[in-house]
């Protein structure tokens, strides 16, 4: 990238109703396997056997039992998936990546063959595997320095901005500034001086960060665009 701060060119987007047979408008369709063999069907994604979960839901209510944790939300989550709350449309989006994705496209490229090797992911397409999709745009962000000396890198997905997209409750706003974790230290040794008493926020929620996702909202997140 001669200029990362090039912007990003606009997204594309295709109407479902304009862009797809009236007989199958308003489903979301998967057709990966129709796309590497034909003589697979094309299948609602909602009939599509849902994966294995990395966590297991019994485990996770024992510990969450022996601990005496009160927010039931982390382990509901493992139990029966992420409940999607985005009122988006079936439009499908291409969205081009961010200047990251290409200037780290080497560590970006071995996280997800990780990703792939251990089960999280499907074996990568040219294409999106569903119909309507959204292509999430990708982003890798230097985090410190790997032992060797190498930039550490982060691989981030883009949920999208507006009233269309994926996620409203955690979109990426333009004004937002997320805090770092010294900045929050530097505010909890602020708040110890004044007498105050500081606490931080239950990490059950962290700990379990892991859950899957209902399968007919997959396609939502299911496609990251290739750089």
């Amino acid at each position: 990238m001669a200029d990362p701060k090039t912007p990003r060119p606009p997204d594309v987007e295709f109407d479902n109703d304009a862009y797809t047979n009236p007989k199958y408008a308003g489903t979301v369709w998967y057709i990966a396997d129709h796309l590497r063999d034909p003589t697979k069907p094309i299948i609602p994604l909602a009939a599509l056997p849902p994966a294995k979960r990395q966590l297991d839901a019994d485990f996770i209510d024992s510990i969450s039992d022996a601990l005496g944790l009160g927010n039931i939300k982390p382990r509901d989550r493992i139990r029966h998936g992420h409940r999607n709350l985005s009122t988006c449309s079936l439009t499908s989006v291409v969205a081009a990546n961010w200047s990251g994705a290409y200037k780290y496209a080497k560590d970006i490229t071995e996280q997800v063959g990780d990703e792939v090797k251990n089960g999280w992911v499907e074996l990568l397409l040219p294409v999106p595997s569903t119909w309507p999709f959204r292509l999430e745009q990708q982003n890798g962000i230097s985090q410190g320095l790997k032992e060797n000396g190498d930039p550490k890198v982060r691989r981030a997905t883009d949920k999208g901005h507006g009233l269309d997209s994926v996620n409203q409750c955690i979109e990426l706003v333009s004004k937002l500034k997320l805090c770092t974790n010294l900045q929050i230290g530097r505010g909890a040794a602020i708040l110890t001086t004044a007498e105050m008493e500081f606490r931080g926020g239950s990490t059950s929620q962290a700990r379990f960060l892991k859950p899957g996702k209902y399968s007919h909202v997959t396609w939502l997140g299911g496609n990251k665009a290739k750089y």
